[in-house]
């Protein structure tokens, strides 16, 4: 069965459009979300303390975990697509995205888009980038499963396509923990330089 899987993996990388399709669902999605999010609530100003000031009480590895809990409870919705034929991935990037856009768009508008894109602008790009990483592992199985039930081939199947490409998407995911787990670093600096 091993040997099967490793030929069903060389197949599928063999085709070479796996990538593609991959990596422009994830970031079509999320870019979409944050459209619709900014758009529904750009014109909202709310005021508050918020998570701000009690972070700045609190010990700096205490507001790393919190960020660390936060963030990687999203990554792993990021990452159930795996697990749902990518149903949840794309459900979690969509309503991750919307949020973003919302949030986004209530900052900007309370201090101005220029301040707002300041106080990310270390660490989001990082955090988006393993959140977006996650959800290209979450895609990786259901994309390889769709392209081996829709190949001319009839060696490639599409369950076996589905588990060999679980071992890449683990890998995927294993980067992005990477880049959240410093992108949690860099926003906790930054939290309490404030």
């Amino acid at each position: 069965m091993l040997a099967h899987l490793t030929t069903v993996t060389r197949s599928v990388r063999a085709e070479g459009r796996s990538s593609k399709t991959e990596l422009l669902v994830p970031p079509i999605v999320f870019v979409t979300g944050i459209v619709v999010g900014w758009a529904s609530l750009s014109d909202s100003h709310v005021l508050g303390s918020g998570d701000w000031v009690t972070a700045k009480q609190s010990a700096s590895a205490d507001v790393l975990l919190h960020i660390l809990g936060r963030n990687l409870s999203v990554l792993l919705l990021m990452f159930s697509g795996a697990c749902t034929l990518g149903f949840s991935t794309v459900l979690g990037l969509g309503l991750l995205s919307t949020y973003v856009g919302a949030t986004f768009g209530v900052a900007a508008a309370n201090v101005g888009v220029a301040d707002a894109l300041s106080s990310v602008m270390l660490y989001a790009p990082v955090e988006f980038a393993g959140l977006l990483l996650a959800a290209t592992a979450g895609l990786m199985p259901v994309t390889a499963l769709v392209r081996a039930a829709f190949a001319e081939s009839s060696r490639i199947r599409p369950v076996a396509s589905y588990v060999a490409a679980l071992r890449p998407a683990l890998l995927y995911l294993c980067y992005s923990l990477v880049l959240i787990a410093v992108s949690g670093g860099i926003e906790t600096v930054v939290i309490l330089s404030r």
